[in-house]
């Protein structure tokens, strides 16, 4: 990990949930090694917790908390509202050379854990909301046009089952995934000629409910690209909406209490985007 810190030389690192498999008594030492790894090299870090995260038996404002007090000035997150669902929903603004505006926009959302009996959690309208204001700040102080943005979290959007798989016809029950009521069909080999780049190999988990995260970021056409871990073996874009979709492969350390980072994201500039 210390080698690839200093090969990349990274501006940011996102650490994109599911960050450390250690118990609970175990989980400050981890979170401390974590921590060193970045302030070791003096490079700034995010995070944004992953599913597995909620599994320890600390809580979620309490694992934040070591984060901030192991993190020092090198951990960036921030719990902007902590009435929002989960923790640590924040954004990181870039700005121009001069510092004279908001070029980009780093948004990070925790998109949680289970929805009990259904499945998985998903970014919640009043995060959504947040965002939306947000965005609407940042286009009031650039002239009237939204500012440039990239999304991170964990858990995917659910509108990638209707980009790679295809809706279940009636009576058809044999390989159904169903999410809010839509039932897919999950043939062995899924449409990839809408994946852009990468390769998929294991099915996505998207949240159980889709409560129009997509639908309001490609409405305003402010968001370029939202990236995903959650599952450790895709890695892959699809275009959706004018979004592009980018599942990360995880990043695994054997070290004494971290399993693996999923998602972890170095930023070097944000050229592409």
């Amino acid at each position: 990990a210390k080698e690839a810190l200093a090969a990349s030389d990274p501006d940011l690192v996102v650490l994109g949930g599911d960050m450390s498999e250690a118990s609970t008594e175990d989980y400050p030492a981890a979170v401390k090694e974590i921590c060193d790894l970045f302030i070791e090299a003096e490079t700034p870090f995010v995070i944004t917790f992953g599913n597995h995260d909620y599994l320890h038996g600390i809580t979620i404002d309490d694992m934040f908390a070591l984060y901030k007090k192991y993190g020092g000035e090198y951990f960036l997150s921030e719990d902007e509202n902590p009435e929002l669902f989960g923790c640590g929903t924040c954004s990181l603004s870039v700005y121009s050379n001069d510092s004279s505006r908001v070029a980009y926009e780093i948004y990070c959302f925790d998109s949680g854990c289970e929805v009990e009996g259904k499945g998985y959690e998903s970014v919640h309208p009043d995060q959504i909301e947040w965002y939306q204001n947000k965005a609407e700040e940042l286009k009031n102080t650039n002239g009237g046009e939204y500012v440039p943005s990239v999304v991170f979290q964990h858990i995917i959007v659910q509108e990638i089952f209707d980009k790679l798989f295809p809706v279940a016809k009636e009576n058809d029950t044999k390989n159904i995934e169903a999410f809010d009521g839509i039932a897919y069909k999950m043939r062995a080999i899924p449409n990839l000629s809408n994946i852009k780049d990468g390769y998929l190999l294991e099915k996505p988990c998207p949240g159980y409910y889709n409560y129009g995260q997509l639908d309001a970021m490609s409405k305003n056409g402010d968001v370029r690209a939202m990236f995903f871990g959650h599952e450790h073996s895709n890695s892959f874009t699809a275009e959706i909406d004018g979004v592009d979709i980018v599942n990360s492969k995880n990043v695994t350390l054997r070290n004494s209490f971290i399993h693996s980072f999923d998602d972890t994201v170095a930023i070097k500039g944000i050229d592409r985007y």
